[in-house]
């Protein structure tokens, strides 16, 4: 699907970790600028991490813990 507000860039091929980011040469993105994808959902990646940055107008508002780090076995 096309990104909404970004001319010429797509992003198809969403998995749990992975995508694909398609930019056409004249894409209204620049070297370094930041988008922001969300999820469809995240719970086979929640195990692979400590913390959880919760982020609100571009800052990291709190330190979320992952109680259950490292338990699927």
């Amino acid at each position: 699907p096309v990104l909404p507000g970004i001319a010429g860039a797509s992003f198809t091929g969403a998995s749990d970790e992975h995508g694909t980011l398609t930019i056409k040469d004249d894409a209204a993105l620049r070297h370094g600028e930041r988008i922001h994808l969300i999820p469809g959902h995240c719970d086979p990646t929640v195990n692979l991490y400590d913390v959880y940055y919760p982020v609100r107008d571009g800052r990291v508002e709190e330190l979320w813990p992952i109680s259950a780090r490292g338990k699927s076995q």
